[in-house]
């Protein structure tokens, strides 16, 4: 078997299908509604604060990441189905493919 039969046998061997075919609708969504690049404006305007002299850039990662993780903390998992698990993980997905992703704090650059 080649590795390409592996991955999508344990895909929809372990995975539900429901919750995959979450993932792939988060991701793609994401994909269409998000900036193309770093930095580009998407459908959907980023949330960027600056506080002083920092950028706080709350990337669609980090927020699907905070909702899914207290969606798990306080048990609310028991009411989002599958697909919406899915969904979220998608979403995450979808935002570690920009190279920035991990720039949440930034100092902001002084005016000369």
């Amino acid at each position: 078997m080649d590795k390409k039969k592996i991955f999508t046998f344990l895909t929809f061997s372990l995975v539900p299908s429901s919750t995959f075919i979450g993932g792939i609708f988060g991701y793609y969504l994401c994909k269409l509604l998000a900036g193309k690049k770093p930095g580009e404006q998407g459908i959907i305007k980023s949330l960027i604060f600056t506080f002083h002299k920092w950028k706080i850039h709350l990337h669609h990662w980090f927020l699907a990441t905070l909702f899914l993780f207290f969606s798990v903390y306080f048990d609310f998992l028991a009411l989002f189905s599958q697909f919406f698990i899915g969904f979220l993980t998608g979403i995450i997905f979808q935002g570690f493919t920009y190279p920035d992703w991990y720039k949440i704090v930034t100092r902001v650059k002084c005016q000369s």
